[in-house]
C-alpha cells in the first residue's frame, strides 16, 4: 500500500494505524493522536514496543504478533492507561496485509463504564435480591397452541426461596416447575393463567405436599410471559393453627362432657327431689283413706257406747285393727310403687277368696257413701285367686274413694276370674272425665276440669296405674262427661 493512500483514513472517528511487519508505525491518522493523547511526531518511524514499552507482554502486543504469524483477522479489547492514570477501552481489530499490519480501534470506554455501572448496579441488586426476607422466584410462561399457561420455567430465585422449595438454586435455575413441584393444576394453574394472561396480582396459600409445606405466595406479572412471586413459608403458622384447632376442639370436647355430666347430676338430683316429693304426696293420699275409716270408726264408737251395742262396737273395733294392720302393712311397702324394679318382694298370698274380701271392703266403705248411694257388687268364676292383697286393697280404695266423691248414684263393682286373667271393673255414674283430657289422667298431679270444688291431690290415679303394672296388670278406662266412668284392671294369671 502506498503512502498516499493513508489519507483516506485521516478522517475517520476510528483511530487508525498502519503497521510495518517489523512492527513501526508506518501510518496514524488523527482519530488515533486523539484516543492516545499523543503526538504524531512521535509514533511515525518508531517501534511500537520503543513508545509503549509496557506493550511488549500485553495482550495487544502478542495479537499483533498473532496477526503477522497466521495472517488472520484478531479481534481483541483492552485498555490503555494514560499518563494521568485514566484507563482508556479499546476495541481493536487488525488485519494484515502485504506489507504489515491495518489496526483499527474504537474507543468504548463509555460503554465499559456504562457496563461497569450496570455490574455494579445488578451487584446491588443482587445482594438486596438475595437479603430479601421474603423468597422471590421469577419464572417464564410455557404455553400450548392455545395460548394457555401449562407449565413454568424457573428463570432466577433468590435463597430465601431456594430454602423455601428445599434444593440448591443451581438445581432449580432452568427446570420446568412441574419437575420441582410436581404437575401445575388446580389453584397453581388458575393462579398462574389469572396472573399472566389477565394481569391480575394475586395473594394465595397453597400446599405443596411433594415439600410437605405450606406456602403463601403472592404473584404478579412484571412483563409478558415473566410471572414473578414472593413467597413465604407459614407451615409453622399452619402447624400452630391446627394444634391450636384441636386444643380448642379438646377444650370443647371436655367443657361438652362436663355439662353433660353436670346436666346428668342435676336431672338426677332432680329426680331424687321429685321422687322425694313424689313420696311424701303418695304417702299423704294413701294414709288418707285408713285414717279417714279409723276415724269414721272411732265416730260410730263414741255414738255405740252403750252395752246394748257390744255386738256392733266389736265389728267396728276389728275394722280399725284392720285399717292399723293396713297402716303398717302400707309404710312397709311404700317402696314399691317408688321402686317398681322390686316386683320380686310382692307378697303372694296361699289364696283368698276374691269374692269375700270385696264384700269386706263395700261393708268397710259404705259408710262413706254419700245418703242414697250405695254399692253394689257383682262377681263371676271361681274365687280362689293369688295376688297381694294388700296392693289390690290400695287399688281398690282409689279407684271406690274416686267413685264415692265424683259420683251420687250407685256404684258397680264386677269381678271375674277366668282361665288366663283376673278382671275389675268399678262402675260409677259420676261427673265422667271430657275428652280432651283424658290422655293426661295418669299423670301425677292432674285433676280434670270439672271437679270444681271437690277436694282431691291429683295422684290417686297416678298411684293406681303404678300399683297395677307392678302386678304386670293393666289398666284402662272408658269415660263421658256427665254420664260417668267405668276403670276396667285386668291381671294375666299366668304371671301370679
Amino acid at each position: 500500500m502506498k503512502r498516499k493512500n493513508f489519507s483516506l483514513f485521516d478522517n475517520l472517528i476510528e483511530g487508525i494505524q498502519v503497521l510495518s511487519k517489523d512492527l513501526k508505525y508506518v501510518y496514524v491518522n488523527d482519530a488515533l493522536i486523539k484516543q492516545l493523547r499523543a503526538k504524531k511526531k512521535y509514533l511515525v518511524g518508531f517501534y511500537i514496543v520503543d513508545v509503549f514499552p509496557d506493550y511488549k507482554n500485553s495482550k495487544i502486543h502478542l495479537a499483533l504478533l498473532k496477526c503477522l504469524k497466521q495472517q488472520e483477522v484478531v479481534h481483541v479489547i483492552e485498555h490503555y492507561q494514560l499518563p494521568d492514570g485514566k484507563k482508556i477501552w479499546f476495541d481493536i481489530k487488525i488485519q494484515p496485509y502485504e506489507d504489515g499490519l491495518f489496526v483499527m480501534t474504537t474507543d468504548i470506554t463509555k460503554q465499559k463504564e456504562a457496563e461497569a455501572l450496570a455490574e455494579q448496579k445488578e451487584q446491588s441488586y443482587r445482594q438486596l435480591f438475595d437479603k430479601l426476607s421474603e423468597g422471590f422466584i421469577i419464572r417464564r410462561a410455557v404455553k400450548d397452541e392455545a395460548g394457555k399457561v401449562v407449565d413454568l420455567v424457573f428463570v432466577t430465585l433468590n435463597d430465601n426461596a431456594a430454602e423455601v422449595i428445599g434444593l440448591p438454586r443451581d438445581e432449580i435455575i432452568g427446570k420446568l416447575r412441574s419437575e420441582i413441584l410436581g404437575t401445575l393444576g388446580g389453584r397453581s394453574l388458575e393462579v398462574a393463567n389469572e396472573v399472566l394472561l389477565e394481569g391480575k396480582t394475586i395473594r394465595y396459600e397453597n400446599k405443596y405436599n411433594r415439600l410437605n409445606r405450606w406456602v403463601l405466595i403472592t404473584s404478579y406479572s412484571p412483563e409478558p410471559d415473566i410471572m414473578a412471586s414472593f413467597v413465604v413459608d407459614i407451615t409453622p403458622l399452619k402447624n400452630y393453627e391446627q394444634e391450636l384447632k384441636r386444643l380448642n376442639e379438646q377444650l370443647e370436647s371436655s367443657v361438652y362432657e362436663r355439662t353433660v355430666e353436670l346436666s346428668e347430676a342435676l336431672a338426677r338430683e332432680k329426680k331424687i327431689n321429685d321422687l322425694k316429693s313424689s313420696f311424701i304426696s303418695m304417702t299423704s293420699h294413701e294414709l288418707n283413706t285408713p285414717l279417714a275409716s279409723i276415724k269414721l270408726c272411732v265416730e260410730v264408737l263414741e255414738k255405740l257406747n252403750t252395752k246394748t251395742n257390744k255386738s256392733a262396737r266389736s265389728e267396728y273395733h276389728s275394722y280399725i285393727k284392720d285399717e292399723v294392720k293396713n297402716l303398717i302393712a302400707m309404710l312397709n311397702s311404700f317402696i314399691y310403687p317408688m321402686f317398681p324394679e322390686n316386683r320380686m318382694l310382692i307378697s303372694l298370698e296361699n289364696g283368698f277368696d276374691l269374692a269375700t274380701f270385696f264384700q269386706s271392703m263395700v261393708k268397710e266403705l259404705s259408710e262413706m257413701c254419700k245418703e242414697g248411694q250405695k254399692i253394689i257388687y257383682q262377681h263371676h268364676g271361681q274365687k280362689l285367686v293369688y295376688l297381694d292383697k294388700g296392693i289390690l286393697r290400695r287399688i281398690v280404695l282409689n279407684l271406690l274413694s274416686n267413685a264415692i266423691k265424683y259420683s251420687k248414684k250407685d256404684i258397680l263393682i264386677q269381678t271375674n276370674v277366668m282361665s288366663e286373667s283376673i278382671s275389675l271393673e268399678i262402675i260409677d255414674q259420676g261427673i265422667g272425665i271430657p275428652k280432651k283430657e283424658q290422655a293426661k289422667m295418669f299423670k301425677q298431679f292432674f285433676r280434670a276440669s270439672n271437679v270444681g270444688n271437690i277436694q282431691g291431690t291429683g295422684l290417686g290415679l297416678n298411684i293406681v296405674k303404678t300399683y297395677v303394672e307392678l302386678m304386670d296388670g293393666t289398666i284402662s278406662f272408658d269415660s263421658e262427661k256427665n254420664k260417668g266412668t267405668t276403670f276396667k284392671i285386668v291381671f294375666p294369671i299366668e304371671a301370679i
